[in-house]
């Protein structure tokens, strides 16, 4: 007799030795059946495991936050994650069951106020948080002072096991000016008190590039820290060394050598932006998404970065890392401009993130059939033929070269601070 059947619980084990006594021919579907729904189980009770998986950072507040717990907040934010929605900013005191109070950070509905996250101990939880231009907002006048806001924690803080999405949305500056003149912060007339002098007028206005360091101040205030990449007027401070439509370069100290080089992307067929950011020479991040499938390298799981595809519009670009379980992954970014191969070359060798410039794995390979599919980010998304002009670009470059939308606004909750430390020291 079937061992499976010793399987089944008790009331069930003779009716189905019945049943294979006086239909054997059914031994068949009756495994294949015990097997499909032991398997469905199975997923039902890994699904319920994982939406369990909570973090001791995680809190479950299913409540308003009063106003007297409230330490500081921005509002109106256009979010892209974790959901497109209006969502508030907040950091508020929460007092757990242990009667302990701890400084959370909480993602708040904006119409019912409930928060659909909450995080304690933002300080320790942080893995990387800062402010940075959009691309195509940073080349026009009318746009380039509303930038994203990118706040990822780390691993351990995900919600759901295997899943640590960031948190991304868009701030409008000029939204917060507004609104703090309107608070009688700042007085009407405030931004004509600012030097306008400064030739490069895609940085920030300088009244914004105060606010932004305020928003710096503010956090700073909670330990945690913002890093700000977004371009200032100010001398000697985040300069721009690239602005086009799709490729952005920045140096916090306004030389040669980039903090920032933000270049449009996809990969395999998900369009997205490629980050490389540079806190410190030790903390050094990669960044794929702002539309779909966000995830975040640190240069300590790099192995290799290697480049592909070369022709004399666009490159691929490889980057291997080794995974928690020691695996080795290669992530392939395709269609990138070649106009931004130095700067991401340079950042590359400068940050030491152990450049194999022509990886024979991954050099390009010569087809006769040049409609053959190309693999993961390296080729032409799916569906968009290459054209002819790059295929003759591709038989040329053979080796390595040497060289969304706006946010609906924000406010914050401000104190004399800015006052004092800002408009009222110019």
């Amino acid at each position: 007799m079937a061992t499976w059947i010793d399987e089944l619980p008790s009331d069930h084990q003779e009716v189905a030795r019945a049943l294979l006594r006086n239909n054997p021919e059914s031994a068949s579907l009756l495994l294949q059946l015990g097997t499909r729904l032991a398997a469905e189980a199975k997923e039902k009770r890994r699904k319920i495991q994982l939406e369990e998986v909570v973090s001791k950072h995680v809190l479950k507040i299913k409540r308003r936050i009063p106003a007297y717990e409230t330490i500081f907040q921005l509002t109106g934010l256009s979010f892209l994650c974790p959901a497109r929605c209006k969502f508030k900013l907040v950091f508020h005191f929460h007092v757990g069951e242990d009667k302990i109070g701890n400084i959370a950070l909480s993602v708040v509905d904006a119409t019912t106020e409930i928060p659909k996250i909450s995080i304690i101990h933002p300080l320790s939880t942080t893995e990387l948080f800062m402010m940075i231009p959009i691309l195509g907002n940073s080349t026009n006048l009318m746009k380039k002072d509303t930038v994203m806001i990118v706040l990822w924690f780390k691993d351990a803080v995900a919600v759901t096991e295997g899943e640590n999405e960031p948190i991304l949305c868009t701030l409008d500056l000029d939204v917060v000016k507004k609104q703090l003149i309107d608070a009688k912060k700042l007085p009407p007339d405030a931004e004509a008190h600012f030097l306008t002098s400064s030739t490069n007028k895609m940085a920030l206005k300088p009244i914004n590039d105060l606010i932004a360091d305020f928003l710096l101040r503010q956090f700073g205030r909670f330990g945690v820290k913002l890093l700000n990449l977004l371009p200032s007027a100010s001398p000697g401070k985040n300069s721009l060394n690239m602005n086009d439509e799709d490729v952005i370069c920045l140096s916090k100290n306004a030389d040669k050598h980039n903090d920032l080089v933000m270049v449009a992307a996809y990969k395999a067929s998900k369009e997205g932006r490629l980050v490389l950011v540079a806190d410190s020479s030790e903390c050094i991040f990669l960044v794929f998404g702002f539309n779909q499938s966000d995830f975040l390298i640190k240069s300590t799981t790099v192995k290799a970065v290697s480049y592909s595809s070369i022709t004399r519009s666009t490159f691929s670009m490889w980057v291997t890392v080794v995974d928690t379980d020691g695996e080795e992954v290669s992530h392939g970014f395709a269609r990138i401009a070649q106009k931004s191969f130095q700067a991401i070359d340079d950042f590359v060798k400068r940050m030491n993130m152990n450049d194999n410039p022509l990886d024979e794995k991954h050099r390009e390979k010569r087809a006769d059939n040049t409609n053959e599919a190309v693999e993961e980010g390296a080729g032409i998304a799916e569906g968009e033929p290459m054209s002819t002009d790059d295929e003759e670009e591709d038989d040329i470059y053979t080796s390595a070269v040497e060289e969304q939308g706006s946010g609906s606004g924000s406010s914050s909750e401000v104190d004399e601070e800015f006052i004092v430390r800002g408009y009222g020291n110019r």
